[in-house]
Formats: structure tokens, sequence, C-alpha cells
């Protein structure tokens, strides 16, 4: 029972100190017929690992909508050189929903790109995003 308890009380505790729960909205767009909302602990994505959501939904009715595939990536141009960063995600048992994480690995103005990709079609959209340290 000890050794129970201990467990619970490890599992309590990474819970207490890991990063938020991804509740916040990051950013919402409208890609074609679906709604994307991208979600973070915070309402802010930081230079370092950030766990977040995708929920995706149908843009009139606002029902969760299963797409298939979505991806969530991030770009800086800089002298010399191209920062990129990609979502890495996986589908959860909801429809319309990714959870995973992503890492800029440096602050300022991004070009984000979320999208989405099924049988039917492939869609995306691109927008500024303020990455903060």
């Amino acid at each position: 029972a000890l050794l129970m308890m201990g467990v619970g009380g490890w599992w309590t505790w990474r819970k207490l100190s890991g990063p938020a729960a991804p509740k916040a909205v990051v950013t919402q767009q409208t890609v074609g017929p679906y709604r994307i909302q991208v979600l973070s602990g915070s309402s802010q994505l930081h230079k370092t690992k950030d766990t977040i959501r995708i929920e995706v939904t149908d843009a009139a009715t606002g029902k969760p909508v299963d797409v298939g595939a979505v991806w969530f990536t991030l770009s800086m141009q800089m002298p010399g050189m191209n920062m990129q960063a990609a979502a890495q995600l996986e589908k959860g048992q909801q429809p319309g929903v990714f959870s995973g994480f992503i890492t800029p690995g440096d602050q300022g103005e991004w070009t984000a790109n979320v999208g989405y990709q099924n049988r039917q079609s492939k869609n995306s959209v691109s927008f500024s995003i303020n990455i903060v340290p």
C-alpha cells in the first residue's frame, strides 16, 4: 500500500510540476470549411518546448470534424539562415483533436502555417505569430 501511495504521489507531483495543460487559445484560423484552433498552456508560444493541442471543427456548425491529418509549422527567415520548427502531433481519441509539442528554439516574429489533409482535399493558411522567451 505504501508503494502505491508513493507512485500516486509521484504522478501527482509530475502532473503539477509538468507543463501547463493546453487550454489557452494561441491562434484560431479558418482553413477551408474548418476552424483550426491551436491551444497551449498560455496564450503565447515560448521558444522552449510547448505542449500543444489542435482542435478542428466545422466552421459553420462548430462540431468536431475528423479531417485526416493536420500540421502546424513555424519558420523564421534570418540573414544567412532559415529556422524551422514542426509540431510533433498524435491523433487523439476524439474526432478533430491532436496533441503534441513544438519547440521553436528562438523568440521573435515567426511565420506559422496550419493546415489539414484528407482524401477529399488539402488546405492551409499562413500567418505571423510572436514567440516569447
